[in-house]
């Protein structure tokens, strides 16, 4: 176990293939207290000029905050000391204005007697914690879901919280991001009597006005459907809808015209105006799955997942491109001859990166808005669970943040961290 690290970064290299995204280098970060057996990576971002990441984590009872250059160096790692171990890991990393900011769930030690709370800590550059807010009471179950920083500075937390022993709600939050003061919170609950809101996703609008909030309500053995709410970002609620035909909401999403797209596991998708009217719906069959969606500048949407080969009896990945008013533009499939997915999509500079996983791993594929195949690469440590990942600001990098999970009971897991070059040659506008 000494030497366990420097182990697992020579073997995980020597099983890499890659074409066009190649990876530059790998760093596994296990905390020096060796009680803890369990890490998790859970969160990344990265600077304004691409020379420094940014990564959240989990280890045992410490919630952590790393900091590495662009080369791999490891620069700082902070953590904060939570009483239980498993409560969550941090969610919302980011980068804002020299500032890192970032929203957990747990049971600080430095208040030991409220369990499971909404904490939101704020960080320089050099790793000093600027402050760090707490919201809650002594209920069970207050969690986050997401975090968001207006174009003023503003840092809103989405989450759960429980204000009675019956029921969980929607909750928002508003900090000051210069010293962390509380503005307001508001709470979103749409009966009292044993009704569960709880919030699955939250995104804050390209202006910056609004802010949206999508998730399961449901009383035990009566009834389970969606609700998304609107906000706007002085705390008025603008608009709630509930969504009989489908129950579990898995994102939601503006478009840069402040309409707003609602994808379900259910192979549902909605699309609403800004007063919350419904545009269109799309039922996709029940050979595909999607998991993640995508909208560019034109307000064109894309979506990745899976879909049914009937020729080898495998999943293939899927990449579908519609238009604004939810008419497919094409479609491109991909099949390494095994299982294949979609996960995770993300633009930039007119291409799509989509982070995707087969039988022997995860992999990154990127196209053109076009439709045009771009780069690929191959990933062979199959155990790696990536959570998240960010683009470099040029454009050249990926930065993936995920975990290598417990092998044997001497070997504990790694929050680790991936650098991919990409070869932009073949770049189409």
């Amino acid at each position: 176990m000494i030497k366990k690290l420097i182990l697992i970064l020579t073997f995980t290299v020597l099983l890499l293939i890659s074409q066009e995204i190649d990876t530059v280098w790998i760093k596994g970060y296990n905390t020096p207290d060796a009680r803890v057996s369990f890490d998790v990576g859970s969160s990344i971002a990265i600077d304004n000029s691409g020379s420094n990441i940014y990564i959240a984590g989990s280890s045992g009872l410490k919630k952590l905050l790393i900091n590495y250059n662009s080369q791999g160096i490891l620069k700082w790692a902070r953590s904060e000391l939570s009483v239980y171990s498993g409560e969550g890991a941090p969610l919302g990393l980011t980068y804002w204005n020299t500032r890192i900011y970032y929203t957990v769930c747990m049971t600080h030690q430095s208040n030991p007697i409220f369990e499971s709370q909404i904490y939101t800590f704020c960080y320089d550059t050099l790793g000093n914690r600027i402050w760090g807010q707490v919201f809650g009471n002594q209920y069970y179950l207050d969690y986050p879901v997401g975090l968001f920083i207006d174009n003023q500075g503003y840092v809103y937390v989405v989450g759960t919280a429980c204000f009675d022993t019956t029921a969980e709600d929607f909750v928002l939050l508003k900090y000051n991001g210069n010293n962390g003061n509380l503005l307001w919170w508001k709470r979103f609950w749409s009966t009292y009597d044993y009704v569960l809101d709880v919030t699955v996703s939250a995104a804050i609008s390209r202006d910056s006005n609004s802010i949206f909030i999508g998730g399961i309500s449901s009383k035990p053995n009566v009834y389970k459907r969606a609700l998304i709410v609107k906000y706007s970002t002085n705390g008025s609620l603008i608009w709630s809808i509930v969504n009989q035909s489908c129950s579990t909401l898995i994102k939601v999403l503006p478009d840069y015209s402040g309409n707003l797209y609602v994808l379900f596991s259910e192979n549902y998708l909605v699309k609403y105006n800004t007063s919350g009217n419904l545009i269109f719906e799309i039922v996709l069959p029940t050979i595909e799955k999607i998991n993640s969606i995508f909208v560019d500048e034109n307000n064109n949407f894309y979506v990745t997942g899976s879909i049914f080969n009937f020729n080898n009896s495998t999943q293939d990945f899927l990449l579908r491109k519609y238009s604004s008013n939810g008419s497919i533009l094409w479609e491109k499939t991909y099949d390494s001859g095994m299982n294949d997915e979609g996960l995770i999509i993300k633009g930039f500079d007119n291409s799509l990166f989509i982070l995707c996983e087969s039988q022997q791993g995860k992999f990154f594929l990127r196209y053109s808005y076009n439709g045009e195949l771009l780069n690929t690469s191959k990933f062979y440590l199959y155990e790696y669970e990536i959570a998240d990942f960010v683009i470099s600001p040029t454009g050249n990098e990926i930065y993936s943040i995920g975990s290598v999970p417990i092998v044997s009971s001497d070997w504990p897991n790694d929050i680790v961290t991936v650098k991919y070059g990409v070869s932009l040659k073949r770049r189409q506008k």
